[in-house]
């Protein structure tokens, strides 16, 4: 009970947006979901994500820093995949942030690497488990406490 259903991101520029959301999921092992005329799916267990366009989309790109999303972060499996990930994303549509801090662990202490696309998307991918997973097996029954903001 709780987990994520799902997540729908809606995009004014359907077209510009799929092909890098396509090859981070696929590459992260997402299976390709639904595809429909304004929209598509993609899925990891029970859990999907939806990039789509509607006539109520307001027209502009996301951007991270306006009230809402900021990012979304994914697992990755090993150190080496997640630098060969971060060496293809500059041709598929994702650009590395922060290269200062990369390679380097996040807050809680996991190789991370921060990518965002031309239209403002942005994800994080992590190494190894997450502080809130452990936290819950460790603490069977308390509320794990996140991490830190990211303050872009």
């Amino acid at each position: 009970m709780g987990g994520l259903h799902h997540v729908e991101l809606w995009t004014d520029d359907q077209e510009l947006d799929e092909r890098p959301w396509d090859w981070l999921l696929t590459t992260l092992g997402w299976s390709h979901g639904d595809v429909w005329e304004r929209g598509r799916s993609w899925a990891l267990g029970s859990t999907y994500l939806v990039l789509t366009t509607a006539p109520l989309v307001k027209q502009g790109h996301h951007d991270r820093r306006r009230a809402g999303l900021n990012h979304l972060a994914f697992h990755a499996g090993t150190d080496a995949e997640l630098e060969r990930l971060v060496v293809e994303a500059p041709n598929n549509g994702w650009q590395l942030l922060y290269e200062d801090r990369y390679p380097g662990p996040n807050d809680n202490g996991s190789l991370t690497a921060y990518l965002s696309t031309e239209t403002g998307w942005k994800v994080e991918i992590v190494v190894g488990e997450s502080r809130a997973r452990n936290d819950r097996d460790e603490n069977a029954g308390r509320r794990p406490v996140g991490g830190k903001n990211h303050a872009n």
